[in-house]
């Protein structure tokens, strides 16, 4: 299913020629923020909406998107741009409102996913280039977590990407450790002094005890008061993991399907070398094989 690899294309070219196909030009695709690197391949089956077919790549290139004055610009996830939001004992830019209304909540609401929601394991399906392109598996999976008594075992799907196994068991483990980290979710409300803000960009606060906060954007409503209601869950930079241990490879191998030989006959009119060929009458044949495999 994979066809014409480009050994010299990267993430970035890869990204562009996938949204290319969603009828956007290369004025409107700005991926200059991911970083170089090759890409392996990728396939896609059937008709698909571009941003179906763009998905995989995402999840994959730990990539995220933004639409910039009608631009797509992609960056990697821990390339976002980040604010800080003013807040202190006597002035505070978080849980803003209108002047005389009273504070419906706290500044700042946090909630934490059910510990039962949250995976315990998470698996990968992609193509190993190194079994020939076959379906492989890479799993990373929580080692004796304490105070964790449930399973919740994850399967993504990626198997129209081609990832090395390092790749993807590297990929597994960061996917796994954002899970958990991404856990808590904010909600606040900001003045119109933070209109620029978008999704998938990254803030950071000093909350009242002291702690620094740092969480990623994704949702933003404005009201008509222009105050801005935020909705963003907690985040940390540089979580990516580089050097898991990989599994051997867990497929079999296709064998490879030779082409067939070419035959070619040719009748040799020549006399008989041995007695046998003088008293019985026969056709000496000289044959010859051209190509692939007898």
């Amino acid at each position: 299913a994979i066809l014409d690899i480009d050994d010299d294309m990267s993430w970035p070219q890869a990204l562009e020629v996938v949204l290319q196909r969603g009828d956007l030009k290369n004025t409107q695709i700005d991926p200059s923020q991911v970083s170089q690197r090759p890409f392996r391949g990728a396939f896609v089956r059937g008709i698909a909406p571009a941003m179906s077919q763009v998905q995989p790549l995402l999840v994959a290139g730990q990539i995220l998107a933004q639409d910039r004055d009608g631009v797509v610009c992609l960056f990697d996830v821990d390339n976002a741009d980040s604010v800080q939001i003013e807040n202190g004992s006597t002035f505070s830019d978080l849980g803003t409102r209108i002047q005389g209304q009273d504070m419906p909540y706290d500044k700042v609401q946090m909630e934490d996913k059910p510990e039962a929601d949250m995976p315990t394991s998470i698996g990968l399906r992609f193509q190993d280039p190194d079994a020939g392109f076959a379906i492989g598996f890479e799993h990373f999976g929580l080692r004796n977590p304490e105070g964790t008594d449930h399973t919740n075992e994850q399967v993504m799907d990626l198997s129209s990407m081609v990832l090395t196994r390092r790749e993807a068991r590297n990929l597994a483990t960061t996917l796994m450790r954002r899970a958990w980290i991404n856990r808590r979710t904010y909600r606040f409300t900001l003045p119109a002094a933070y209109l620029h803000l978008l999704e998938n960009d990254l803030v950071t606060w000093t909350d009242d005890e002291g702690t620094t906060i740092v969480a990623r954007i994704i949702q933003r409503d404005i009201g008509a008061n222009f105050l801005i209601n935020i909705t963003a869950v907690a985040e940390q930079t540089n979580v990516s993991v580089a050097g898991s241990p990989v599994q051997s490879s867990s497929t079999i191998v296709p064998q490879s399907t030779p082409a067939p030989a070419t035959v070619t006959t040719l009748a040799i009119d020549a006399p008989g070398i041995s007695n046998a060929e003088v008293t019985t009458p026969g056709i000496r044949l000289a044959v010859i094989v051209t190509g692939g495999t007898l």
